[in-house]
């Protein structure tokens, strides 16, 4: 199946192209943050015909390759563009236009920044864990300094009230929370818990695969780097972007609803869920509906030497890519 990405940036032109075109939004039309924002996007060639379609948001994890030359030829670029083609060619899912926003800085966990004056990593932490290498720390921190301001990194604000809007402005893609589907891996699966439970008028399907879906003490823990300088332990902050905090606050907001009408949750489990085990059971206690995919070997009562711990997203695609790709399609209406 061939596709052409569908560059606009005020025109009506389809040019051939992939996923090796790095866009930047322009600031004329991101008008609610500081921060620069960048993405790849692909359109199918049946765009030329005047064709509409539901859109597929996908979220990087921790480090993100949206900014990176090799993204159509590895990592979440290749493996989801590949599976959503093998997923339409088999039929399990009509055509859609696939999105790849850079969350502004490698660790951001697709959350707004505490504003103001914020603490830039250590050197070697960043060295060591990968989280800002080179040019890819946040601004000011490359240069030696101490600080970086956390207005600069509103990557909620961005996705959610400049990004979503501009891509519907500038591309055929259907209105509507049933046309639009989010998906994150790690970190990203995080954000897109994160703007489902907050946001459930804007998405119609929400799907975390081997989402980073754990608590602030221990996200302390594992990536201490991410929340004690990017979000300078403020607990009130951390709880207000804490998944098991919004989940609670969505299911009161739910329980008052439609069902019908309610967005579509699916946990895909892989090497972080026990993790985030405890995250899945509090769904449960809270009544939530949520499609959980479990990992075949992920069972409990297998030996520990014989479960997987692998937490890799072309891993996840090859195991679950078509199942990720026929639950969206039943969230999205039919195609006109």
């Amino acid at each position: 199946m061939k596709f052409l990405l569908f560059a606009l940036l005020f025109t009506a032109t389809l040019q051939a192209n992939t996923l090796d075109e790095l866009l930047t939004v322009p600031r004329s039309e991101a008008l609610n943050t500081n921060m620069e924002i960048q993405y790849r996007i692909i359109v199918p060639e049946s765009a030329a015909e005047g064709k509409r379609f539901p859109v597929i948001y996908w979220l990087h994890g921790k480090g993100g390759r949206v900014l990176d030359d090799a993204f159509e030829n590895s990592g979440m670029g290749y493996y989801s563009h590949r599976f959503y083609q093998d997923a339409v060619a088999q039929g399990l899912m009509q055509e859609a236009i696939l999105v790849y926003m850079y969350a502004g800085a490698p660790v951001t966990m697709w959350a707004n920044m505490l504003p103001g004056e914020l603490q830039c990593p250590p050197p070697s932490t960043r060295v060591f864990r990968n989280v800002c290498p080179g040019d890819k720390c946040p601004a000011g921190c490359e240069n030696g300094e101490e600080t970086f301001d956390g207005n600069d990194y509103q990557v909620e604000t961005a996705f959610i009230r400049d990004f979503i809007p501009y891509i519907e402005r500038n591309y055929p893609v259907r209105r509507g929370a049933r046309n639009r589907a989010i998906a994150g891996f790690s970190m990203g699966g995080f954000g897109a818990f994160l703007y489902g439970f907050r946001y459930p008028r804007m998405f119609g399907c929400i799907v975390s695969a081997d989402g980073s879906l754990i608590t602030e003490s221990q996200t302390l823990f594992l990536e201490p780097v991410t929340w004690e300088n990017y979000f300078e332990e403020n607990e009130i902050y951390l709880k207000r972007n804490s998944v098991f905090y919004i989940a609670e606050v969505y299911q009161r907001w739910a329980s008052r609803q439609d069902p019908s009408r309610l967005p579509k949750f699916a946990v895909i489990q892989g090497g972080l869920y026990p993790w985030y085990q405890n995250f899945v059971e509090r769904l449960d206690e809270l009544g939530l509906e949520m499609t959980r995919r479990p990992h075949p070997e992920l069972d409990p009562e297998l030996p520990e030497n014989r479960r997987v711990n692998h937490h890799v997203f072309d891993e996840v695609m090859a195991r679950d890519g078509d199942w990720i790709h026929s639950f969206m399609e039943g969230c999205f209406p039919g195609d006109p």
